[in-house]
């Protein structure tokens, strides 16, 4: 038997997704905060990733003993629909950052 449910997996992927775009849009409006990224790891994009995977499974951990629905569908566009729209605001953010709107 899995250590995680498809379920658990779903909430850690929303865990992941929506801590890169907080700490994204947070680092680059606070250069404090980026600089505590950076330091923690040399890249503040690294320490995003380490903070997101370590979210990703602390999340699916929790979340671990959820069964899964019969239908998977709603779980997966959830996920999809997570990760499109978290792309497009980290997009969103840095157009307009670009354009001095942000």
């Amino acid at each position: 038997m899995s250590r995680f449910s498809i379920c658990s997996l779903a909430y850690g992927c929303h865990a992941a997704f929506w801590s890169v775009v907080i700490l994204t849009v947070t680092a680059e409006r606070l250069p404090a905060v980026k600089n505590i990224l950076a330091s923690l790891s040399g890249h503040h994009w690294v320490s995003k990733s380490i903070i997101a995977l370590l979210l990703f499974f602390t999340t699916a951990f929790v979340f671990s003993r959820r069964n899964d629905p019969d239908d998977l569908s709603g779980l997966v566009k959830g996920v999809m629909v997570s990760a499109a729209m978290a792309a497009l605001l980290i997009l969103a953010f840095y157009v307009l950052h670009y354009l001095g709107m942000a």
